[in-house]
């Protein structure tokens, strides 16, 4: 509806302020949590001060990640309501396409680790199977993300 969906715009705009700032100290937080540790690491501190350093890094990434995600939900729920961004009817069916090659690979990559590491027994080895079908997932995404692309215009 027209009404609700002035509504919605006037409420996303005023908070996208709020978002960007969020976001912003979100990152500075991260990158100001490791300054203690790094201070106690030039002065060759004790053990107890690492440690105390450490958590207190955990503790504000913990609190960054907070924002983060509330933040986050708060913009994607605007974005969500508008169908803006990922949520536009084009992306909701490449999704939708996408989805059976995404369930289907990671099952045979599961069942390829799983059978290659019971055959083997090397397990500190065959690790190595998640980074590298990681990076080919990304890779088969990108490609079928042209193709479907390119169909779409024909």
């Amino acid at each position: 509806e027209y009404g609700v969906d002035g509504i919605v715009r006037r409420k996303k705009g005023e908070y996208e302020p709020v978002f960007r700032r969020n976001i912003a100290l979100g990152v500075a937080m991260i990158i100001l949590g490791i300054v203690p540790l790094m201070i106690a690491a030039a002065f060759r501190a004790g053990d107890m001060i690492y440690i105390c350093c450490v958590d207190f890094l955990l503790f504000v990434v913990a609190c960054a990640v907070y924002i983060f995600i509330r933040s986050g939900s708060v913009f994607g729920s605007y974005q969500k309501l508008l169908q803006e961004g990922d949520y536009t009817s084009e992306k909701k069916a490449a999704y939708k396409r996408n989805s059976a090659f995404a369930g289907a690979y990671w099952c045979i990559v599961t069942a390829i680790f799983l059978g290659a590491s019971f055959w083997s027994g090397r397990w500190e080895l065959t690790v190595f199977i998640w980074p590298v079908a990681g990076v080919l997932f990304a890779a088969v995404s990108a490609v079928l993300k042209a193709v479907n692309g390119q169909n779409r215009k024909n």
